[in-house]
């Protein structure tokens, strides 16, 4: 995945391969959620591709990415670069839907655990996966 994200690294998804519908519906057939909103993602940024397909499988890795749980750092990185990617295709109304599941997911994380403080998890998580240097 291009970007340097980390999260998806262990994911084994060739989103390069086939046609689109049918790289599609192999990223849909991914057991594991996370996974399955990776291959998506790389689906939405193949070159090959056109501006409404790659919407398409970055809409669909949207509304999989809400259905991982509540607590799943994940979802934060995951809600940015979606954002990110919506913003850079001009899509201001995804890229917000990103931005409010972004702060609901924050705020989510920061209700679950309030003694852990989920701003320092989630730098810390960010270090991890090499979105900021140490």
């Amino acid at each position: 995945m291009s970007g340097g994200a980390k999260i998806f690294d262990d994911l084994d998804f060739d989103a390069g391969s086939g046609s689109f519908t049918d790289s599609l519906q192999a990223a849909r057939q991914l057991s594991n959620p996370v996974h399955r909103v990776g291959a998506l993602v790389r689906i939405s940024r193949r070159d090959d591709l056109t501006e409404a397909e790659k919407g398409i499988a970055a809409v669909e890795a949207l509304n999989a990415a809400t259905r991982l749980e509540s607590g799943d750092t994940n979802r934060l990185f995951i809600f940015t670069m979606l954002g990110r990617d919506f913003l850079d295709r001009g899509d201001r109304l995804h890229a917000a839907r990103a931005a409010q599941l972004l702060a609901e997911s924050y705020s989510a994380f920061e209700r679950e655990d309030p003694s852990a403080g989920a701003m320092n998890e989630l730098l810390r998580a960010a270090r991890q996966q090499g979105f900021i240097e140490k």
